[in-house]
């Protein structure tokens, strides 16, 4: 029998949210973790887990905005996700609570992958915060 992986435990959890699941990254997503919410995006669809990435701020920096368009990723302001709202569970991706660099929504943060600091029992249901990987993996 295969060991239980932390995408596993992931997936787990998020089958039970209430409505619908969001990844949020930091306020303005650079391309780590724009690719990363890209990559758990597609890893939770093969698990029958739908997520929308959902952001803060504009994005400017030129590098980005190329990323986004060039790999089509599928995401949206959130003053423009009109359904997020306090039963929508999100994860948090290359973000923490507690970042200055992260608004907190209207969302159940209930797990975090983060590959900086670690800053301390935020009452996460899934944390996988690893500052000594460098990039984030699940």
């Amino acid at each position: 029998m295969e060991a239980e992986t932390r995408l596993d435990r992931l997936v787990s959890i998020l089958k039970n949210a209430p409505d619908e699941v969001f990844l949020q990254p930091h306020n303005v997503p650079d391309p780590d973790a724009i690719a990363s919410c890209l990559g758990l995006q597609y890893a939770l669809k093969a698990r029958g887990i739908e997520a929308k990435i959902v952001y803060d701020r504009e994005i400017e920096k030129a590098n980005s905005l190329k990323m986004i368009e060039l790999f089509e990723v599928p995401m949206v302001l959130a003053r423009d996700a009109h359904t997020l709202g306090t039963e929508d569970w999100a994860v948090l991706v290359d973000a923490q609570k507690g970042n200055a660099n992260l608004t907190d929504l209207p969302t159940n943060e209930v797990a975090v992958i983060d590959h900086h600091e670690y800053m301390g029992d935020k009452g996460y249901r899934f944390q996988d915060i690893r500052p000594d990987i460098g990039s984030i993996r699940i």
